[in-house]
């Protein structure tokens, strides 16, 4: 059986996984937007485990619950852009339009 990994190796892990995101988010790709979120979800996880004091816990907390909400609402544009260049297709009266609001 494999030994269990201490918190802190947990710990960096998630911050690498988080880590390694950034540029991909910076960039603009939809897949580091999902990566990051998938780390920030584990990140919030693993906080109760670590057993940090109480206001560095809920401050860290409230940070990672601030990323998350701006990740879902940047996801939410992503799925709302793919979903209007699939209409372009579907409707293509309609094309010259969504186009429009795609561009902006």
């Amino acid at each position: 059986m494999a030994p269990t990994p201490k918190r802190s190796d947990l710990l960096r892990l998630r911050v690498r996984a988080f880590a390694r995101a950034v540029p991909r988010v910076k960039a603009g790709d939809s897949r580091g937007v999902h990566r990051m979120r998938v780390a920030v979800r584990r990140l919030r996880e693993l906080l109760p485990l670590l057993g940090l004091e109480g206001d560095r816990s809920r401050r860290l907390a409230r940070a990672l619950r601030q990323v998350a909400q701006a990740l879902g609402e940047v996801r939410e544009v992503d799925v709302l852009a793919v979903l209007l260049a699939e209409q372009q297709t579907v409707r293509p009266e309609k094309a010259t339009s969504v186009g429009v609001v795609l561009e902006t």
